[in-house]
């Protein structure tokens, strides 16, 4: 049995019976753990392991970048164990643009077509060309395009049951080397009258928003935002504007997308505590381990807020956060 509390973000202490690691693609071969035992673990930034035993654990430490330029255009080819941030700041440093706003986001490279990872007004999938993966059933690497991989919102074909038989190695990027600036999200909106508007500016700007009210996991475990922001139809969302006038919304394909940290302070449990498990008060989108937390309980402050939401405002929350129990993935209703 290993610990893997250094290997989550959260910081639960939990062990794995076998802790693979794979640094080559020749390395899945060496696997003596079934895929149906096995959890991929990129970062440890967005679990919540509920047990204190966890399946058996795959590590992807694979690293590599390389450029391929095109036109007024680059590919950035990134190995999935690269750690996103480190990415984001080396395309900057070649002089590349267009993954500035997604800075400071946890995780390593290879998790982020999982999620299609997002934040200020970008998502993955407006910057994504291909990625690698490798398929445990058939033993060989296989090529994803955009249509491929299914992408939505916090999700993707990899979230499926058929997905998860597949482990990326690497994802390719398109990138501007001409800086067209995203700066239709809160926080960006008054960079549009900057004069010397950079995508290193934009970097800076969003580094320190997420430092201003997100926690570091290094000081305080947590997994960054814990719900989705639930999407609601026009006329879910003209009720809750009606009873709630300072509701915070966003369009949304349709559809409006609502704040749901914003739902989780008006349900009063901003900073709310529990023993070593809490919400976030800065933040309370975010849940958080103050010391010694177990992921049970975090697991029951989670659906305390959820069910705070729900009996206020109507609106369910669904986790963003993947829970692993001791038999793998699992819902939070079914906890």
């Amino acid at each position: 049995m290993e610990s893997i509390k250094q290997l989550n973000t959260f910081g639960i202490d939990c062990q794995a019976e076998h802790l693979h690691e794979i640094a080559h693609q020749d390395d899945f071969r060496k696997l003596t753990s079934n895929r149906d035992r096995l959890f991929i673990l990129g970062g440890g930034s967005n679990v919540l392991f509920v047990d204190e035993v966890t399946p058996d654990i795959l590590l992807v430490n694979n690293k590599g970048i390389s450029y391929v330029e095109q036109g007024d255009h680059v590919l950035v080819t990134a190995q999935a164990g690269i750690i996103w941030h480190e990415l984001v700041v080396n395309t900057l440093e070649q002089g590349f643009s267009g993954l500035e706003n997604l800075a400071l986001i946890p995780g390593k490279v290879g998790a982020a077509p999982i999620q299609n990872i997002g934040a200020y007004g970008v998502e993955l999938r407006d910057r994504f060309v291909s990625l690698t993966a490798y398929h445990f059933e058939s033993k060989s690497f296989v090529e994803f395009k955009p249509s491929e991989c299914q992408f939505g919102y916090r999700d993707s074909f990899f979230k499926t049951d058929e997905g998860r038989e597949y482990c990326i190695w690497d994802v390719t990027l398109k990138l501007d080397k001409i800086f067209r600036p995203t700066l239709s999200y809160s926080g960006l909106t008054d960079l549009a009258n900057h004069k010397n508007i950079s995508a290193n500016l934009v970097f800076e700007t969003v580094c320190h928003l997420r430092r201003s009210k997100l926690p570091d996991p290094a000081v305080t475990g947590n997994a960054g935002s814990f719900f989705k922001n639930p999407v609601v139809n026009i006329a879910q969302y003209d009720r809750l504007k009606h009873e709630f006038p300072r509701v915070v919304a966003y369009p949304f394909e349709n559809n409006w997308k609502l704040a749901a940290g914003w739902l989780i302070e008006q349900a009063g449990l901003k900073g709310y505590r529990q023993g070593d498990a809490g919400i976030h008060d800065k933040q309370a989108l975010v849940l958080v381990n103050h010391a010694n937390a177990s992921g049970r309980q975090l697991v029951e402050m989670a659906k305390y807020a959820q069910a705070s939401v729900l009996e206020k405002f109507a609106v369910k929350l669904e986790p963003e956060v993947n829970l692993i129990s001791a038999k793998g993935r699992v819902n939070l209703d079914d906890i």
